[in-house]
């Protein structure tokens, strides 16, 4: 089973993008891909930047989605 990580991000610090990778990596699973969807510069809203990050896990064979929002 492939998981793909979803992270909708609005002007987030570098530093808390390496933190979220960093967290990702310590979960015990091996196969999985990070989505990171930027909405910095064409403020699309949270859920079109969801909906983004679900089309590119599809295309890339995920099977299982979590979504988070590190604003929270």
């Amino acid at each position: 089973m492939k998981t793909a990580f979803i992270f909708v991000l609005y002007k987030t610090p570098q530093s808390e993008i390496n933190r979220l990778k960093k967290e990702v990596k310590e979960l015990n699973t091996s196969c999985y891909k990070l989505y990171f969807i930027d909405n910095s510069s064409n403020r699309q809203g949270y859920a079109e930047g969801v909906n983004a990050g679900i089309k590119k896990g599809l295309k890339d064979g995920c099977d299982l989605f979590a979504i988070a929002n590190p604003d929270i």
